[in-house]
């Protein structure tokens, strides 16, 4: 029939962006159609209907576009709600309540008119005004900016974008606002002040700029303490808040971000330091650095502090090499340019003290660090040993913990040096392999004046002495122990420490302790198939399952450990608590405090009714071993004759 419309095209459409395309499209095809059949498309009223559909689907079409870009991101302001009457309505009480200066509630007037009708330059601009009232500076600053894309002649919202990006600290920006509005309005004297004002401001912004500049050049800023004077964790955490806080008002200052990446330095955080400083350098694919507003590559490049800074929180997160070739770029880079100012007849600047000493101390660090691997690597464990106990002896990687006096006891909190941490469970297994091997180990002095006692002051309850009866009876082992206590201190998900801190406690027949490290090895690794089978293997051992013979634990290149390693068999009170024959009273209570903890029954309510069954066996032998060796002449009876003894 004539009446009838013309037949549809039915196609798939995937994107539902180009599925509103196209319907929108037909909507419009439709309507023209119907017109003209009906004779009255000429009419003004349907080509006014027809004028603003076409507009409407111009809109709407473009925002389809641009949410289909991989990087668009929608103003809170698009989401599709217009109603062009609750707009206004909207905005008309607005704007009464900003006349009786309720600023709060006429700005979520103002919201709701420019969600519902954001073409309205007005509505933006209104917001702006309540921003500016409340103190959001941003928000007024942008929705200000806003308005001009849609009317680049709103003289209020000129003045407005200018005002908001002064309280901003940017006077770049808000001097192109204060030189529009005096454009539409040359006489204004509020255009006219605030033009001189930005003017100002951008100068002394530029010489500030030049003179930090200059000064991170020449490295003014103080070094990081040494461990001595090193802040509490109280004070270095006030100083992180105080100058991220700084940061954000300066978000481009590259001083703001190298005073707050040094603040999360000295609060043990040097990862979340590392996070800040890229942001400095974003790099493409090739490595070639990119401009970042403020900064470039120069400016990054011939940065004193900004350099020692990354140096610092890079050698903490254990990349000693990154740290100093990082600062070697620098002194080369510092050496081109002060070649340029010999031959243009400007003041050289002399490499910053703190940048020599730091660079020193690293590359000696790295040099013995790579020559106790060497030696490691060749079986010559002593050599090796003696190496990694010279490299722990830096000034960079002493040992340095927290005071903490909130915590009990007064305890103290390691700081997170993986330097040291990566030293201390090298250092630990040269010394097992040495003992293995019968060679003897010689260290030129005991460790860091502290360390022990700080370590042991530093141990949770359930961390046990690693063997306190064979550290006792033997100082190449006493040394290990302490080794591998204070690396897991400082990363308790280091899968290398965890797997040498193994190897010692199946050494000195610390079964539980070690299927406790295998299971943490295990939570940071689960995809480690040789820790898997381990972590079984001592679960057996540790339920009594003695037929599974536990070879040595892996080396550090995936070898065995020899059978001298592994004890004879204690007897069965102290094979109940995981311990060897020669544990001390400490060693004892700690071992007996980690298998109840184990095999309560409380701990296994989920498991099936054999393994409730087994746990609950093994409690009432580990409360039975307890008994007999929990008191010393109950001890020595059993020690003479164990088999009077049931358990």
């Amino acid at each position: 029939a004539k009446g009838d419309p013309p037949p549809h095209e039915v196609r798939p459409c995937a994107d539902p962006n180009d599925a509103g395309v196209t319907w929108r499209q037909e909507k419009l095809k439709d309507l023209v159609w119907r017109a003209k059949c009906l004779g009255i498309r000429e009419s003004p009223e349907v080509s006014l209907l027809e004028q603003k559909m076409r507009e409407s689907t111009q809109v709407l079409d473009q925002m389809a576009v641009e949410q289909a870009c991989p990087t668009y991101e929608r103003p809170w302001w698009k989401d599709g709600e217009y109603d062009e009457v609750r707009a206004e309505t909207a905005n008309d009480l607005g704007m009464e309540l900003f006349k009786k200066k309720q600023y709060e509630k006429a700005f979520d007037q103002y919201t709701d008119a420019a969600r519902l009708e954001p073409r309205r330059a007005g509505y933006h601009a209104n917001r702006s005004a309540c921003g500016l009232k409340l103190g959001r500076w941003k928000v007024a600053a942008e929705d200000a900016e806003v308005a001009l894309q849609i009317d680049a002649n709103h003289f209020q919202a000129s003045l407005r974008a200018g005002k908001a990006r002064m309280k901003l600290r940017q006077p770049e920006i808000a001097q192109v606002h204060f030189t529009n509005a005096l454009r539409l309005d040359p006489k204004s004297e509020l255009a006219v002040r605030g033009a001189a004002e930005a003017s100002c401001a951008k100068t002394t912004a530029s010489l500030d700029l030049e003179r930090q500049r200059q000064e991170a050049r020449e490295g003014q800023r103080n070094p990081l303490p040494d461990w001595d004077r090193w802040p509490t964790l109280e004070l270095a955490a006030e100083q992180t808040l105080a100058c991220e806080e700084i940061l954000r008002a300066n978000p481009n200052s590259v001083l703001a971000v190298v005073a707050a990446a040094e603040a999360r330095v000295l609060c043990g955080a040097p990862k979340r330091a590392l996070d800040l400083l890229a942001k400095l350098r974003k790099t493409d694919t090739d490595g070639k650095e990119r401009r970042n507003e403020n900064t470039n590559r120069n400016t990054l490049t011939l940065d004193a502090d900004f350099h020692y800074v990354l140096a610092s929180a890079l050698w903490r997160v254990g990349d000693v090499t990154g740290a100093v070739e990082n600062l070697t770029a620098f002194s080369q880079a510092a050496g081109k340019d002060n070649a340029g100012r010999r031959n243009s007849g400007v003041p050289q600047i002399p490499c910053p003290p703190k940048i020599t000493s730091l660079g020193a101390h690293l590359t000696k660090l790295a040099d013995l660090t790579t020559r106790g691997i060497d030696a490691h690597e060749e079986g010559n464990p002593d050599v090796a040993a003696r190496a990694f106990d010279e490299a722990l002896r830096l000034p960079p990687t002493r040992a340095f913990f927290f005071q903490d006096l909130s915590l009990k006891k007064n305890k103290k909190q390691a700081y997170p040096n993986r330097a040291r941490g990566d030293l201390l469970w090298r250092r630990a297994e040269a010394i097992l392999d040495a003992v293995e091997q019968g060679v003897e180990v010689d260290f030129h002095r005991e460790p860091f004046h502290g360390q022990e006692t700080a370590i042991h002051d530093s141990d949770d309850s359930d961390d046990d002495d690693d063997g306190a009866g064979a550290e006792s009876e033997n100082k190449p082992f006493s040394v290990a122990a302490r080794d591998l206590r204070e690396s897991i201190l400082i990363s308790p998900h280091d899968v290398d420490a965890r797997r040498v801190r193994i190897r010692y406690r199946r050494t000195v027949g610390d079964i539980l302790g070690a299927f406790d490290d295998a299971r943490a090895a295990l939570d940071a690794n689960p995809g480690e198939p040789q820790m898997r089978k381990l972590a079984g293997d001592l679960a057996k051992e540790a339920m009594g399952d003695t037929s599974s013979q536990l070879g040595g634990v892996p080396g550090r290149n995936g070898n065995s450990g020899s059978d001298k390693s592994v004890p004879s068999p204690s007897p069965a009170a102290y094979r109940a608590l995981g311990l060897a024959k020669s544990a001390d009273p400490r060693a004892i209570r700690r071992g007996y405090r980690n298998a109840a903890k184990t095999w309560h029954p409380d701990k296994w309510q989920n498991a099936s009714d054999v393994e409730k069954e087994k746990a609950r066996t093994r409690f009432q032998k580990v409360q039975r071993a307890y008994e007999l060796l929990g008191d010393r002449k109950t001890k020595r009876a059993y020690d003479a004759d164990p088999a009077q003894f049931e358990v």
